[in-house]
């Protein structure tokens, strides 16, 4: 009798093991936002595996996103897709966008299912749904103001729903009945305007930070997820401060670390890291984590005034944009590389040479 109850227990907890095993977890992100014009606005809109699952299977969703009404500055919008832009099969992505005036949100209309064994795979990278144009066709963007998203959970509620192993029945990951659980996990950037002269959420690691105009400064550590300057926009970083990026660092404007520390620390969905824009000084870099591979690519001047430090197996791919200085107060200098990490590309070392008579 001990026998056959502890065989059915192990059944029990092996069917448990099994079904936790296939439920997957998930991010969802609006992210690469571009002013394009004073009247059109691009953002994407990116689902990630999560979790111990590296896979799922997408099934639908639809997605309502709040906007700022400060933002819209009474203009009249229209909700676009960008063509081609989604990462989806042809039978699953978003065909139907539109702009509900009445409450300011973004309407991105679900399809029907492809059932289990035909949808999208979902990865720890990212798949991107769609890409939204918005156009102020009456009116420009407020001044100073900013998109200042945020998933909709009142009703109507933002809805995803994955295949969980070959059930053909799409499981929610979030419904009116457990916004709670989709809302920890549906992620919108933190902005700073200089209407506003603030962000309008505290940066921290797991969010995206945008500055959207005006000059931010930063007198405390800031941590952010990806970092993105708009065109003609600033983000100073404080002397003796340390500003670091989990993700993509896209500089349209310009970015002052005189004197600031700088740490490129990416794991996960965005252990490889790029920098693209304008480039920037900083005066100590870290580059990388620490049992972690990953390779971080400038595609922008790096300025370094005193160490440069890569961690784990990181490769810090220069390409001509790293830049070692030197000057009457000290030269930069590369630390002693762990085994496993590398710089490739090409590199420019200066030398500070005092002036003399008659040199």
């Amino acid at each position: 009798m001990n026998k056959i109850v502890s065989i059915m227990m192990f059944m029990l907890l092996f069917t448990a093991a099994q079904l936790q095993a296939q439920s997957p977890s998930f991010a969802c992100r609006l992210e690469n936002e571009t002013m394009v014009s004073t009247t059109v606005y691009e953002f994407d809109l990116k689902l990630y595996a999560t979790g111990a699952t590296t896979t799922w299977e997408y099934a639908q969703g639809v997605y309502y996103i709040n906007m700022n009404s400060a933002f819209r500055n009474a203009g009249t919008i229209a909700a676009t897709v960008v063509a081609s832009s989604s990462e989806l099969s042809a039978a699953q992505a978003p065909t139907s966008v539109s702009y509900q005036a009445t409450n300011n949100y973004v309407i991105i209309a679900s399809r029907t299912p492809p059932g289990a064994g035909s949808g999208s795979s979902i990865t720890q990278s990212g798949v991107r749904v769609i890409r939204i144009r918005l156009t102020n066709n009456t009116s420009t963007w407020g001044t100073g103001a900013a998109p200042n998203f945020t998933f909709r959970w009142a009703s109507p509620v933002t809805g995803i729903y994955a295949y969980v192993g070959t059930t053909n029945t799409p499981v929610a990951f979030s419904s009116p009945a457990a916004a709670v659980t989709g809302q920890a996990s549906c992620l919108t950037p933190v902005y700073y305007t200089s209407g506003s002269n603030a962000w309008n959420s505290s940066p921290v690691a797991s969010r995206d930070a945008v500055v959207m105009s005006g000059s931010a400064t930063a007198s405390s550590a800031m941590s952010c997820r990806g970092l993105r300057i708009q065109s003609g926009a600033s983000l100073t970083i404080s002397a003796g401060i340390k500003l670091s990026v989990a993700g993509a660092l896209s500089n349209g404007g310009t970015l002052t670390g005189t004197g600031a520390d700088l740490e490129l620390v990416g794991t996960g969905a965005t252990a490889n890291q790029t920098w693209s824009g304008n480039g920037a000084t900083f005066r100590d870099v870290v580059i990388g984590v620490v049992s972690n591979t990953t390779t971080k690519t400038l595609s922008a001047p790096l300025s370094v005034s005193r160490n440069l430090q890569l961690q784990g197996t990181a490769t810090l791919a220069a390409g001509g944009n790293l830049i070692l200085l030197s000057n009457a107060s000290g030269t930069a200098r590369l630390l002693e590389l762990p085994a496993g990490a590398d710089v490739t590309g090409n590199v420019t070392v200066e030398r500070f040479v005092p002036g003399t008579s008659g040199r």
